[in-house]
Formats: C-alpha cells, structure tokens, sequence
C-alpha cells in the first residue's frame, strides 16, 4: 500500500500523540525507573513486588551426609514467585543455602 504524502502528514500528529499518551508525557530521553517514578503512580516499589509474588511454596528436603550418604535431618525453605513453579524452586534455593558442610539435600517435596 502505498502513502501518498497527504495521508502521512494527517498521521504523524495522531501517531505522535498516541505515543505521547501512551508514555505519559512528551517523548525524552530515556531514564531508569526508580522508586520516585513509583510514587508519582501512586503505588510504592515495595507494593509493585508484592503485587507480582502471587504464589509461596516451602519445601521439605532430607539433608543427607556425604560420607556415608545417610540421612541425618530435614530442612525447611520457602520461596516466592509469579508462577507455583518459580515459588517452588526458589524455596528449593532457600533450602539449598541451610545445608551444612559436608551434607547434601535430596528429595524436596512441597509441604
């Protein structure tokens, strides 16, 4: 489809202010999102994260000595995330940080 000039110039002011509506404001630089942007939306950085972890899971591992591969304890670890799954394996990385030296975890399961 071709665009004769007319038809161009009739959509750049549209195209320019749909841009300007959808970035809340004339076109700049670009610059982080920090949490003052957070408080001009009227919500705060700690309420965005809180809002986006829909999901906990804790998770119960045998903590397994490696010398002898027996089984001496269980450990706890909890986790959050946007999905169960990304809950779940952020607990098993919970879980990952309390196991002592010379021990391994096997077996996390969802409590």
């Amino acid at each position: 489809m071709k665009r004769t000039p007319k038809l161009a110039a009739a959509l750049l002011p549209i195209a320019a202010s749909a841009a300007m509506a959808f970035a809340g404001g004339p076109a700049s630089a670009a610059e982080p999102i920090t949490a003052a942007h957070a408080d001009r939306a009227g919500t705060s950085t700690t309420a965005v994260s809180e809002t986006l972890a829909r999901y906990t899971v804790t998770v119960r591992c045998h903590v397994v000595r490696i010398k002898d591969t027996t089984v001496v304890d269980v450990i706890y670890g909890t986790g959050t995330g946007t999905t169960y799954n990304s809950a779940k394996l952020n607990a098993e990385k919970d879980a990952n940080r309390k196991v002592p030296p010379g021990h391994y975890k096997r077996h996390c399961h969802p409590v």
